[in-house]
C-alpha cells in the first residue's frame, strides 16, 4: 500500500456496532488488488477505504457490504461525503437500510 499511489476509487464504511481494526480492515479488503489505505475517522467506527482501480473497489463493495468482519456487520457505499452533514447523511441512511433488512428477514 502505499498513500502516494492514484485513488481512483473510495469505499466509505460503517461498522457496526463496533469498530473493527484498521489491520483487520486492511487484511480483509487488501485481497482486492490495488488497495491503497484504510481511513478510519478517530473515535468512530467509520472511514474510507481507498483503491488504485475502480474495479477493487466495485468487487470489493458487491461481496463484503452487508459481510460480518469481527463481530460487526460492515456497510459499504461508493457515496463520497464532503461535508460533515453529508457524512451524517450517509451514515443514517447506511443504518437505516441495515435496519430495514434486519426487520425483514425477521
Amino acid at each position: 500500500m502505499s498513500s502516494s499511489t492514484m485513488c481512483r476509487a473510495k469505499l466509505f464504511f460503517v461498522a457496526a456496532p463496533v469498530p473493527v481494526s484498521e489491520e483487520v480492515l486492511t487484511d480483509v479488503f487488501c485481497r482486492f488488488s490495488d488497495l491503497i489505505d484504510i481511513q478510519i475517522i478517530q473515535g468512530t467506527a467509520y472511514g474510507y477505504i481507498r483503491y488504485a482501480m475502480k474495479e477493487s473497489a466495485d468487487a470489493a463493495k458487491m461481496l463484503l457490504d452487508g459481510a460480518t468482519i469481527a463481530g460487526s456487520t460492515i456497510r459499504l457505499s461508493l457515496q463520497i461525503a464532503t461535508t460533515i452533514r453529508e457524512l451524517k447523511l450517509i451514515i443514517e441512511y447506511m443504518n437505516f437500510t441495515s435496519c430495514r433488512a434486519d426487520v425483514n428477514q425477521q
